[in-house]
Parts: structure tokens; sequence; C-alpha cells
């Protein structure tokens, strides 16, 4: 699972980055990158483990700036196929989380008007889509928010370009999150990178493109500006450190136990019901460990309700939806 993490403020942005990534290292990833932008962008980028090539980006200058790390999809892991990938020019600078699934085609008819690819991967036909528009409208902004309309599947990106100070932010079906600091925000894929930094952070939610400064972020949803709300977390730095083991999973697997308890002791079965409502049935949606979870609260759900609840794979359920009716909760 790729991870996001982007900065533009009052400190250097490389050392922040590489250090925000480090904390999305429980992801798992084989490969990572950063850029930043002055009046030119600066990149670095390598197969491999963070450790052993974090001081690749020591020479990257600039108050804005983003990173990524990679688990290859399209694409072997290698230099060329790590984020962030660039324009033809190499003046516009992208990440991406997600699969776009009409990459092929995208890809053809960006050739067939002349663009050179250097990558195997899906994320690079954005940066090329993002050049084009930037092109005729020389607005980052109104290129990124031409761009989406254009991709199927899911992205969390972030782009820069060169002699701009801001980051455009966009999300769809992929987790992105804004930190509010003072005269500085970060972006990520949660909020491990930025604990460190600020309590105050915006969800972003699924259509939104974010023009980001040091000071504002303006947040569009179909070429509409909309608001969303700053929430305070209250987790704390200690929360999501390795607490002794040797990496994350381990860690969250040995959590479970205390997990699983936490959360039964929180729930009310009064309070659960004015939650749920009273609809004929309920369908749960979700994989892996998720699944997991709405197994539990399946049993919990007939057993405190009385309503009856069944369990999707959200792998097949995306493709394949059986009918539905009542309720659709759906567990990332």
């Amino acid at each position: 699972m790729c991870g996001i993490v982007g900065y533009i403020g009052r400190r250097d942005a490389a050392p922040l980055i590489v250090e925000g990534l480090k904390k999305l290292e429980y992801r798992g990833y084989d490969s990572f990158g950063v850029a930043t932008v002055e009046e030119d962008i600066t990149l670095a980028k390598h197969q491999g483990r963070i450790s052993e090539n974090a001081g690749s980006a020591a020479h990257l200058k600039g108050k804005t700036g983003i990173g990524h790390t990679r688990w290859a999809t399209h694409g072997v892991p290698s230099d060329k196929n790590a984020h962030p990938h660039t324009d033809c020019n190499n003046t516009i600078a992208l990440v991406h989380n997600g699969i776009i699934e009409n990459y092929s085609q995208l890809r053809r008819q960006l050739e067939g008007r002349g663009h050179t690819f250097r990558s195997e991967t899906d994320t690079e036909v954005i940066v090329h889509l993002v050049e084009e528009e930037y092109a005729v409208k020389k607005d980052l902004l109104a290129a990124v928010q031409a761009t989406t309309p254009k991709l199927k599947g899911s992205f969390a990106i972030l782009v820069i370009a060169a002699g701009e100070e801001r980051i455009i932010a966009a999300r769809n079906a992929s987790p992105l999150v804004l930190g509010i600091g003072d005269g500085e925000i970060f972006v990520a894929s949660d909020m491990t990178p930025m604990l460190e930094y600020t309590e105050r952070a915006i969800f972003l939610e699924d259509g939104d493109v974010v023009s980001l400064t040091r000071d504002t972020a303006d947040i569009f949803n179909k070429g509409v500006q909309v608001t969303r709300p700053v929430e305070l977390i209250d987790w704390s730095v200690e929360d999501v450190k390795k607490g002794g083991f040797p990496h994350y999973m381990l860690k969250e697997i040995f959590e479970q136990p205390l997990a699983f308890y936490n959360t039964i002791s929180a729930i009310n079965p009064d309070s659960l019901k004015k939650i749920i409502g009273s609809p004929d049935s309920i369908t749960i949606v979700a994989c892996g460990s998720s699944y997991h979870t709405g197994l539990i609260f399946k049993y919990l759900l007939e057993a405190t309700c009385g309503i009856p609840a069944r369990l999707e794979f959200a792998s097949e359920f995306r493709y394949y939806p059986p009918p539905v009716s009542g309720l659709v909760i759906g567990i990332t």
C-alpha cells in the first residue's frame, strides 16, 4: 500500500518528508522518492529502503515538497518506476496512491500526441494529462481539476510545479488528510507523519481538489469551493510508534486483543440502536482484517438490534454487487 507525504511551510521540506515517509513504513514499500520545488523541481528517488538512501534527498532545497513510498502494481520495483513522476519538461512532479484503471487507453492517446514516458506505471499518465492542461490554463489548480474527471479508478495525488509555492492535492476512493499547523500545512495518507507537529486535521472527501499554501487550504468539489471540518486528533506520537516490536504489523497483531476489548466495552446497546436506526437489513462490506471485524460486528448487531446482517467481500462487491436494500456499512 503506497504512502504519501507533502509539506508546505516555513521549514525545509525534504527532511520533514523523509521522516514522514519513515512513519508510513508500516504500510510496506519497495521504493521511495521525494521532490521539492523552488524555481525548479529537484528530485531523488530509489528502489529499496529509505534507511539505505535517505541521504540522497539531503541536497533537495525548498520549503515545498512531496514524497512517496511505492508498493509496485504497474511496473517492477525500480528507480524509474518510483514516484514522484515528472512531465516531459520536468516542470511538474506528481505522486499517486491508487490504481488508474483506464491508464492503457490514456497512455496510448498521450503517446500519440507526442508525450515521452519514462516508466511502466499507471501513475505517469496523470502527470502528462496535467501537463497538457497546464499548458492551456496556466494554472495548476485548474489543470488538476480538468484532469481528474478523465481518470477511472482510485487516486490520492499531490502535484507541484516549478516556480509555484503551492501543492495541489486531490482524492477519489483513496485516503488523504491535511494537518493544519502554524504557517505550515502537511498532507498525507494518514495522520502518522504529522502528529508530532499538529493536532488539527481535515479529512478530505471523494472528489475534493485542494490548493495548499503555507497559510491556506482552499477545497473544491466539482468546481465549487467547499468547507470541511477541522478535527482535533487526540492520538499521541507514542500511540503510533512500534512499541518495541520489530515492525508495525506485529505490533498491530499483538494489539488486537486490547483493541477488541476496548471496542466491546464501549458498546452500549441503547446507543447502538440509535445509531443504526431501524433498517430491514444491513450489508457490511469489507476485506482482510476489516472483514473479520465485520463478522464480530454482525454478531453484536443481530444480538443487540435484532436486524439481520450479511457480510460481503469488498473486492467482489465493487464489481458484482448483490441486490442491496436497507443500510450498507463499508469498513476500511
